[in-house]
């Protein structure tokens, strides 16, 4: 609050800096969410980390750039790279972190001279995270179903279930914001949800619910989850990022969209670990509006026989979020909302 106010708007301000030909960030973000993302954790929070990777990433890459470039080009260049080596980096998915940097900033200018530097930092980041020794998290190969007609329908009708869910996330996430920020002092606003949030998850034992929820990923692709889980995996998340914690939300979307996916089980029949699967990258594709990085990600994950049914439900999931994402700033809302305002549907009048 009283140091690193740019770093309060958190992704929206990297788009800000792309959008205004590279504009340097504070060398302040960096340290603050890297020491403010392990306190949220280490109490407890309900977030992520690839935010905090991310905006680590773009912070370094846009100081770099006041010792060796000049023109706007070079600086929106060194900032795609950090965010493309902070998103491989978190999750050991380089090409998905690759994808994502762009369609993250819909960096569509000079892309291909950016190219080569942007992959090339998304594997360097990777590889020197395995040098280290880091482990990711691993996933189990996915049972695939057998190709036809229903099997189609399934995928599609489940996509869409994904992204209400990614719609009822951006929901709450803005409701609880617009509710707290009338509590002007920062500081009395973030002891009061840190409360709320200790009396929840004492008086409902929801423990399972707060961190990253990494076992209760993997637990979602072996056998199917109550209806519930994904819920209050959003109700948690929400009101954590929402009162002044920080973090990412990637991490608890995967929870949302692996253990709906295990749910839906009961209405569709499809291999438990195939639609958890759907429903990690589909939930991220839709709340994040990047579902060319998320068809990516999941042959990263999971593989490439896939692919088709990747392409599918994250179409049909980005479809059905409507055109607000976790990302308020992100140029796809804007272009959601007129593809949205073309449509003509058969009640209309001519």
């Amino acid at each position: 609050e009283r140091f690193g106010a740019e770093s309060k708007a958190g992704n929206s301000a990297l788009i800000y800096s792309y959008q205004h030909d590279g504009r340097p960030l504070s060398w302040k973000m960096a340290p603050l969410i890297f020491v403010s993302t392990l306190l949220t954790h280490l109490f407890g929070g309900s977030a992520g980390r690839e935010g905090t990777a991310v905006q680590m990433g773009a912070s370094i890459g846009t100081q770099l750039s006041r010792l060796f470039v000049s023109t706007d080009a070079e600086k929106r260049m060194l900032l795609l790279m950090g965010i493309a080596a902070g998103f491989a980096s978190v999750f050991g998915t380089p090409l998905a972190g690759f994808i994502f940097a762009f369609e993250f900033l819909w960096a569509k200018d000079n892309w291909k001279q950016r190219i080569m530097p942007v992959l090339a930092s998304a594997f360097l980041s990777h590889f020197v995270c395995l040098a280290w020794g880091i482990q990711h998290t691993p996933f189990q190969a996915i049972l695939l179903p057998d190709f036809s007609v229903s099997t189609i329908l399934n995928i599609v009708f489940s996509g869409l279930c994904f992204g209400l869910a990614a719609r009822l996330f951006v929901f709450l996430q803005n409701a609880f914001s617009k509710l707290f920020l009338r509590i002007n002092n920062p500081y009395y606003r973030i002891f009061l949800g840190a409360v709320i949030i200790l009396l929840l998850v004492k008086l409902f034992k929801l423990n399972a619910y707060t961190g990253l929820g990494i076992e209760e990923i993997l637990n979602s692709f072996q056998y199917p989850q109550n209806i519930q889980v994904f819920f209050l995996k959003i109700f948690l998340t929400t009101l954590t990022l929402s009162i002044g914690f920080k973090g990412g939300e990637v991490t608890p979307l995967f929870f949302i969209g692996a253990s709906l996916g295990s749910a839906l089980v009961w209405f569709f029949p499809l291999p438990v670990s195939f639609l958890a699967a759907l429903g990690l990258i589909a939930v991220f594709a839709s709340a994040a509006q990047v579902p060319f990085a998320s068809i990516v990600l999941g042959i990263e994950l999971f593989g490439f026989n896939a692919f088709p049914y990747y392409v599918l439900v994250c179409l049909a999931a980005f479809i059905s979020s409507g055109s607000k994402g976790i990302y308020s700033a992100h140029p796809m809302q804007a272009l959601k909302r007129d593809w949205f305002s073309q449509i003509k549907y058969p009640w209309e009048h001519p």
